[in-house]
C-alpha cells in the first residue's frame, strides 16, 4: 500500500510542561519531564527494540506515566513503560520494580531499568516560529521524529535517520513496519538555504533497482523542525535532542 498516497498531517504535538525540583545541570531551572520521547536500550524477544513515548500526568500534579505512542511484540500502543515520580523520588516504577532516574542536560533521561539502562531522548517539542530568513551552519544529519505517516490505515510516528552532506540529504526508516522495513531510504533530495527539493519512495527497490518516486519539496522552519510536502499532503520532521 503507497505510503505517501494516504499520507495526512500528523496531529498530537505533545508540549512539555515544567515538573518540580530536579534542576537541570547548569541553568538551574527545574528539568522537564512531559513530552515526547525516543527511548533507546530497550528489548523485546532479546532484540534491542527502539520505542517513542509520551511522558504526561494523568492528573494535574500526579504521577507521571511514560506511554508508548507505537506498539510492538511487547508492549502495546499506549502501554505503559514506566511510572511515578522522578523529580519527587529520583525513580520511578517499571513493571513490579523501582528503578532509579538521572538527567542529563536539558534533555536526556537515563533509566535504570531492570534489563540495562535506557536512554530517552527528547523530541523538539513544537513546530517553532515561522521561518527564518537565514539559518547559518545549518545541518539535518541526525535522528527525527516523523509525524503524520500512515501505515495499515493508521497514524504511527516513526524514527529516521537524517543524512545531510553539502547541500545533499536522504531519509533513511530507522523503525520498520508492516508498510516499509527499517533501513529503507525513501526520499533524497537538495537543500538550497530553507528551501527542500527532491523526489520520496513509494516503497523499497524492487531485485532490479527500480522503484517508483515522486517528487516532493519542503520547508525548514527552524533547525529543529522542517516539513515536508508531497502528493498533497504535509509531514512533520521533529528534531531528537541531546543525540550523541
Amino acid at each position: 500500500m503507497s505510503v505517501f498516497r494516504r499520507m495526512v498531517v500528523g496531529v498530537g504535538m505533545v508540549s512539555g510542561l515544567f515538573a518540580c525540583g530536579d534542576a537541570a545541570e547548569g541553568d538551574g531551572r527545574p528539568f522537564e519531564y512531559e513530552g515526547t520521547w525516543v527511548v533507546e536500550g530497550g528489548r523485546c524477544q532479546g532484540q534491542e527494540q527502539l520505542r517513542i513515548v509520551t511522558v504526561e500526568a494523568v492528573e494535574e500534579g500526579g504521577e507521571l506515566v511514560a506511554s508508548t505512542l507505537r506498539g510492538d511484540a511487547c508492549l502495546t500502543p499506549d502501554g505503559t513503560l514506566w511510572e511515578g515520580d522522578p523529580a519527587g523520588d529520583g525513580a520511578v516504577r517499571f513493571g513490579n520494580e523501582n528503578v532509579s532516574v538521572q538527567t542529563s542536560g536539558r534533555d536526556v533521561m537515563r533509566v535504570a531499568a531492570p534489563e540495562g539502562e535506557l536512554t530517552m531522548r527528547r523530541v523538539f517539542p513544537d513546530t517553532g516560529p515561522a521561518p527564518l530568513p537565514e539559518i547559518e551552519d545549518l545541518s539535518l544529519s541526525g535522528q527525527w521524529l516523523m509525524e503524520g505517516y500512515p501505515c495499515a490505515e493508521e497514524l504511527v510516528p516513526q524514527v529516521v535517520q537524517v543524512s545531510h552532506v553539502a547541500g545533499s540529504f536522504s531519509v533513511t526508516k530507522t523503525l520498520g513496519d508492516a508498510c516499509m522495513e527499517a533501513g529503507v531510504r525513501f526520499v533524497e533530495g537538495e537543500l538550497d538555504e530553507l528551501t527542500i527539493r527532491g523526489e520520496g519512495y513509494l516503497e523499497a527497490p524492487d531485485p532490479w533497482g527500480d522503484v517508483e518516486s515522486f517528487e516532493l519539496s519542503g520547508r525548514v522552519r527552524v533547525p529543529e523542525y522542517f516539513r515536508i510536502d508531497a502528493l498533497g499532503v504535509a509531514v512533520g520532521f521533529r528534531r531528537v535532542l541531546g543525540d550523541d
